[in-house]
């Protein structure tokens, strides 16, 4: 029986599902797997401009205000929605400077520097809906349109050398860029959903969409073993469970 079409909730599953039982086979380990963790690589180089307090002890300070929700983009934006700075008053400045102050910020620096943040955070979420991932992903496809022409890979169709090429971007940029290959597009239409559907979700949930090609691609072999009788019992629960 045909798949019904899918829900947003029900695509947000799938991406998680496909996460949690093939994400321990990525090997070796992508750098970002999920996009909070490249705004926050953003956070810190903003920081560190403004002090000298050690990388270390920045580094291990925005890991603190991650755990702590100080750094989400849409709060942080909104902080600065009328003004260059929040008022004092305003709870998520008022934290965040105490605890970079804490961590050997100035007053000044600290102010300056997540001042800093909330600007960037505000462009985010006025130009890209406050997604890192869209504006990179933007500039990647930018990028790869030109390094096609570059290449002039006259040996390789244009498909394959735009694969090729969304290849080494992700893998030695680590750009949030999707090969939207087969195995991505039979995930997609085995549960209902499209590919630019999978995309929107991957974008909703954060996750990094080099790594939503991995894991389709881990599914797509898992599903041929199935097909061969050469899966693990699990793998032919779950399709007999998918398949009703």
């Amino acid at each position: 029986m045909a798949r019904q079409p899918s829900t947003e909730s029900d695509t947000w599953y799938f991406l998680r599902k496909l996460l949690t039982v093939y994400g321990p086979q990525l090997m070796p380990a992508p750098r970002y797997v999920w996009e909070a963790d490249r705004w926050n690589e953003l956070v810190f180089s903003l920081l560190v401009q403004v002090s000298a307090v050690p990388q270390s002890i920045v580094r291990r300070t925005v890991g603190q205000m991650a755990e702590l929700e100080l750094l989400n983009v849409p709060e942080l934006a909104g902080c600065t929605a009328d003004r260059a700075r929040p008022a004092a008053s305003e709870p998520l400045w008022a934290r965040s400077i105490e605890l970079l102050v804490e961590q050997g910020f100035s007053q000044s620096e600290a102010e300056r520097g997540f001042a800093a943040v909330c600007q960037a955070a505000r462009a985010f979420q006025e130009q890209d809906r406050g997604k890192p991932q869209r504006y990179l992903r933007r500039m990647a496809e930018s990028l790869l349109d030109d390094f096609e022409g570059y290449l002039g890979l006259t040996e390789l169709s244009s498909e394959e050398a735009r694969n090729a090429i969304t290849y080494w971007l992700q893998n030695a940029l680590n750009l949030p860029l999707s090969l939207i290959d087969d195995s991505t597009r039979e995930f997609a239409q085995s549960h209902g959903i499209t590919a630019p559907e999978l995309i929107e979700a991957a974008d909703e949930l954060g996750l990094d969409l080099a790594i939503v090609d991995d894991l389709t691609e881990r599914w797509s072999l898992g599903q041929k073993q199935v097909r061969e009788g050469t899966a693990p019992q699990s793998s032919r629960i779950d399709e007999a469970a998918r398949s009703t």
